[in-house]
């Protein structure tokens, strides 16, 4: 096949193809995009998405609850003591706090600003710091298992 090129153009056999026409005729007609959970026969029937789905805060909300959840159940199996205890109950209601500004963030149109990811990462991050850091403050276990006696040595 004879291939010959001149500026924008390829000649294969007897088309001319030019990239400027192709990439028109590509972004001229907009394809209707595939729903992702019930993909093009979704998509075919027309109906607009809402702009703004209303599962999105509720599932972003649940994760935020199951992880505080995780993190203050598994502190109140520990046994920690009292101080301790109240610190880590400071912190968690912290967290709390900055889990609905995130999910609320996250919701809204600022979502994809950076100004407004970095500070709630920046202090998801040092939360996480303290409530490990208080919660190995705390004293170390006294020791439950009976020491051995030792023999007695005869000089």
């Amino acid at each position: 096949m004879g291939r010959a090129h001149r500026g924008s153009e390829l000649k294969f056999g007897s088309r001319t193809l030019s990239f400027c026409q192709l990439a028109k005729q590509l972004s001229a007609s907009p394809i209707p995009a595939a729903d992702p959970l019930f993909g093009a026969a979704w998509a075919a029937v027309g109906l607009p998405r809402p702009s703004r789905p209303w599962n999105l805060p509720v599932v972003n909300g649940l994760a935020v609850a199951a992880i505080i959840g995780g993190v203050a159940y598994r502190l109140w199996l520990a046994h920690l003591p009292d101080d301790v205890l109240r610190v880590e109950m400071v912190l968690i209601a912290a967290g709390a706090v900055l889990g609905a500004a995130a999910v609320a963030v996250r919701v809204s149109r600022y979502a994809t600003r950076l100004a407004l990811q970095l500070p709630i990462m920046v202090a998801a991050a040092v939360l996480a710091v303290l409530v490990l850091g208080v919660a190995g403050r705390r004293p170390p276990l006294k020791r439950t298992v009976p020491q051995r006696p030792q023999a007695k040595s005869s000089k």
